[in-house]
């Protein structure tokens, strides 16, 4: 199993890999100018088990967004 913390909930995503002994994919997420968003995924999530965790709490728009693009990096 792997964990991927998204960008507002890297304590959590931490502590929970810690107490499931998983393996930590961090990712890394930017916002240009322009309003264009960028992620990758710094680890292989292949034919593995992965949990996404990130919250959904204010700012929702950037945080839903966010997992989503997750969700989609996660299939590709």
């Amino acid at each position: 199993m792997i964990i991927v913390p998204g960008p507002a909930s890297q304590k959590l995503g931490q502590r929970t890999a810690e107490l499931l002994k998983a393996r930590i994919v961090p990712i890394e997420f930017k916002r240009f100018p322009d309003g264009e968003s960028y992620i990758r995924f710094h680890g292989s999530v292949e034919n593995q088990d992965v949990v996404i965790v990130q919250t959904t709490s204010p700012p929702q728009n950037e945080n839903l967004i966010q997992l989503f693009l997750m969700g989609i990096m996660r299939r590709i």
